[in-house]
C-alpha cells in the first residue's frame, strides 16, 4: 500500500505565510531612490539627466550668480540645492562626514556655514572655471565689477575690491582693504 499524506489546510496556510513574509522583508530592502542633489559620474553631457550638463565627471546643474536663484531654484523644496558655487548649483553635506562625490569636499563656508550647520558640497575653482562675468579668488568664483564705475554691478552688502564683488563686511571702511 502506497504512502499518502494527509491533506489537512494547514500546510497551505504555512506556504502561503511564509511566502508573504519573504515577499514583505524584500520590499523593506528595496534601494532607495538618490536624493534630488545626487551627483551621478559621466563621461559626458549624453549621460546626465535633463538640466544638467557633465561638469568634472558629474552630472551637475550650472549657475551663475546673477542667474542663480533660477537655475537652483533656491528657496524650493524641490531642488534641495542652497547655492551657486564655483558655476555649479550646491547641496548642504556634514562637515564631520564629509559624504560629497569627488571631486569635490564638504567645505565649510564662513557666514552660511553657521546658518544651515553643515557644509557644502564644492570644488575649488581655477582661474578658467568660473561662468563668465565672474573670476576665481581663493578657490571661489567670485562676480567681477568695475572698481570705476558709477554704478556698482555688486550686490547689496557687497563693495567693488580689486575687479571683485565682496561681503563689505570684509573691508575696512576707512582704509577700503581687506581687514
Amino acid at each position: 500500500m502506497a504512502y499518502a499524506p494527509p491533506s489537512t489546510p494547514m500546510p497551505r496556510f504555512l506556504s502561503f505565510t511564509l511566502a508573504m513574509l519573504t515577499l514583505g522583508a524584500s520590499a523593506c530592502y528595496s534601494e532607495r531612490l538618490a536624493p534630488p542633489t545626487f551627483r551621478y559620474s559621466c563621461g559626458g553631457d549624453g549621460e546626465c539627466g535633463e538640466g544638467e550638463t557633465c561638469i568634472s565627471g558629474l552630472c551637475q546643474v550650472s549657475c551663475t550668480l546673477i542667474t542663480a536663484e533660477e537655475d537652483c531654484e533656491l528657496g524650493s523644496q524641490v531642488s534641495g540645492y542652497l547655492a551657486c558655487i564655483n558655476g555649479v548649483c550646491t547641496s548642504a553635506c556634514d562637515l564631520g562626514d564629509d559624504r560629497c562625490p569627488s571631486p569635490q569636499s564638504c567645505t565649510e563656508i564662513p557666514g552660511l556655514s553657521e546658518q544651515l550647520e553643515a557644509g557644502l558640497c564644492i570644488e575649488d575653482c581655477t582661474p578658467d572655471s568660473c561662468p563668465a562675468g565672474e573670476a576665481c579668488l581663493e578657490g571661489f568664483c567670485l562676480q567681477t565689477c568695475d572698481p570705476e564705475a558709477e554704478e556698482s554691478a555688486c550686490d547689496v552688502g557687497e563693495t567693488c575690491l580689486e575687479g571683485v564683488c565682496v561681503p563689505e563686511s570684509v573691508v575696512d571702511p576707512e582704509s577700503g582693504v581687506p581687514e
